[in-house]
């Protein structure tokens, strides 16, 4: 467990790089414009974008959106944040998105996580400044096979952001 540093970012690099994760899985939420968005954040996408690119690993992202950050009568999110998901489906990383408020119904699967193939679980909590307050990293099965269940019940609730640039560009 971290508490309020970043330091989480090197277990989280040495997981990733690890021999024998071929499957990284992440679930964003994203309650700000400023998620993922300092030099930290940066330096992990990158991480995320040379495992990827290298065929190394394959990265799977769910966005969870606060409707701050994705207002119902936006057909994408706002900026900065479209871009950083662009971003991440240029370079193949296949990304899916749901707004928070479709979730209320479900309150269990608002979380921001990472799956790391069948190893391990990460739990990141934030502030309401998207800094970290909290990062924990558990190496048990059991919080795996909760964290891909929780995984396939948001997947049911998220929409292909491949489609969404689909229907957008239909609809200009």
């Amino acid at each position: 467990m971290y508490e309020g540093t970043e330091t989480w970012r090197i277990a989280y690099e040495n997981v990733l790089r690890s021999h024998g994760i071929y499957l990284y899985r992440s679930v964003a939420w994203v309650k700000t414009l400023r998620y993922w968005q300092d030099e930290p954040g940066r330096q992990s996408m990158r991480l995320n974008f040379e495992l990827h690119d290298a065929r190394r690993l394959n990265v799977e992202r769910i966005v969870i959106l606060a409707d701050e950050v994705w207002p119902k009568d936006e057909p994408l999110p706002k900026s900065p944040i479209q871009e950083w998901i662009h971003e991440q489906h240029v370079h193949g990383i296949w990304t899916k998105l749901v707004s928070q408020s479709a979730l209320e119904s479900e309150p269990q699967l608002l979380v921001d996580m990472g799956i790391y193939g069948t190893r391990a679980v990460g739990v990141q909590e934030l502030d309401d400044q998207c800094k970290t307050v909290r990062f924990t990293l558990t190496f048990d099965i059991d919080a795996v096979a909760a964290a891909e269940q929780r995984w396939h019940r948001l997947s049911v609730y998220a929409t292909s952001y491949r489609d969404l640039l689909d229907h957008f560009s239909l609809d200009e």
